[in-house]
């Protein structure tokens, strides 16, 4: 009997190990493949992979494509993208897992997953893609995880922008009947003017009551206006705005804005300043308690307001250079921050000011021949206790 059972249990194991099956897309459907995209996601089942062959000469699949089951989409050719003149559109489901990896989307077409909210949740991801206009995860109960990819802008509700290249992100609140238990992440992103054309203004918006958030090593150049505007956030939290450089030139803006009736706590530590002109560097409305330290402003003319703001005299003025082509930084910002360990760079060093310091070094996101990292994000905690305290690790990869 023990061993009739064991024949079963290892019967089932092989039958859902082959449930999973793999499409393939080629030109004109050469060797029996799929001539499109759409006719594979017609024919593929739940936890499919679709093969994408990039066409001769970069020609564009024609193609609007609805996505309506959980699907993963990849190139055939490592290294080279599929390029889709259409758009993505996916239709949301509770439960459901989309990943679109080395896409090109060309001719102002975007990736979208919108509609009614949901009652569960869905996860899409987004892997190493050139999205010539937008993202667009706006549905409620939506987690988005956008990595090494590029786009015109980014409109999502929860999940983490990581090693991304573009001109603005807004965070809406999340109206999905099941929150995720997970944090807002931004790291290591290139927030850029002009990265399409029009100036935007603010770089990034987070108007979440939902999620803690954490924006982190990004570099930030808006020529127009705020860098940084948080009109909302979830009561009872600890925010944190880490390690940026902020760039912003409007002599009528601030680097970060942080408004709102919202009981809750901004950290902005460690992080690089460039004013050219504005009227505040930080500036703050009387309810959120906000901490500013260990910043460094590259002008005379940086200040700091607001009516609840705990402004550290660790804050200081000073010259310094940041590439952010090459990643190296000189000048002030070195050894600069804040000297607790647990702001430390991975050297174990004193924390740098700006994208080079800390855990989410700038290195750590754009290295390699890709110059995109594997490793897209590692949450560990700084501080091992013993005894019986407990602790949680998790982190997150794909293979290019």
């Amino acid at each position: 009997m023990k061993k009739q059972l064991l024949f079963m249990a290892v019967a089932g194991l092989f039958t859902s190990m082959a449930s999973a099956a793999d499409l393939i897309v080629r030109d004109g459907g050469a060797g029996g493949a799929y001539p499109t995209i759409s006719a594979a996601v017609a024919a593929a089942n739940d936890g499919d992979r679709i093969i994408i062959r990039p066409k001769v000469g970069n020609l564009p699949y024609q193609e609007n494509i609805t996505v309506d089951k959980s699907l993963t989409f990849v190139t055939e050719i490592a290294g080279d993208k599929y390029e889709i003149n259409g758009s993505i559109t996916i239709t949301t489901a509770n439960d459901r897992v989309v990943t679109i990896q080395d896409a090109a989307m060309v001719n102002n077409n975007d990736i979208g997953a919108g509609g009614s909210s949901l009652t569960g949740r869905m996860t899409v991801n987004v892997l190493n893609c050139i999205v010539s206009d937008d993202i667009l995860m706006t549905a409620g109960g939506l987690t988005a995880n956008i990595i090494g990819s590029e786009c015109d802008m980014i409109t999502m509700v929860h999940g983490k922008v990581v090693s991304t290249v573009t001109k603005k992100i807004t965070i809406t609140d999340d109206n999905g009947a099941s929150p995720s238990n997970d944090d807002l992440y931004l790291i290591a992103n290139k927030i850029v003017y002009p990265a399409h054309g029009v100036t935007e203004s603010p770089a990034i918006i987070f108007a979440t009551t939902k999620y803690q958030f954490h924006i982190l090593n990004n570099f930030i150049n808006n020529a127009g206006g705020n860098a940084i505007a948080i009109s909302n956030m979830k009561v009872g939290t600890t925010n944190e705005i880490a390690n940026n450089f902020i760039y912003f030139s409007n002599s009528n803006s601030q680097g970060i804005y942080v408004g709102g009736n919202a009981l809750a706590t901004v950290y902005i530590l460690n992080n690089a300043f460039d004013n050219g002109q504005l009227a505040f560097t930080v500036d703050a409305s009387s309810t959120p308690y906000v901490v500013a330290q260990y910043n460094i402003v590259d002008s005379s003319s940086g200040s700091f307001a607001g009516n609840n703001l705990d402004v550290s005299n660790n804050n200081s003025a000073g010259s310094y250079v940041f590439n952010s082509s090459t990643g190296i930084a000189t000048g002030v910002i070195l050894n600069a921050g804040n000297p607790d360990n647990t702001y430390a760079d991975i050297d174990l060093t004193r924390n740098d000011v700006g994208p080079t310091g800390g855990s989410y070094a700038w290195s750590n996101y754009w290295t390699g021949i890709t110059n995109r990292a594997h490793v897209f994000f590692l949450n560990t905690p700084r501080t091992i206790y013993n005894g019986t305290t407990t602790f949680s690790a998790n982190g997150s990869a794909t293979t290019k």
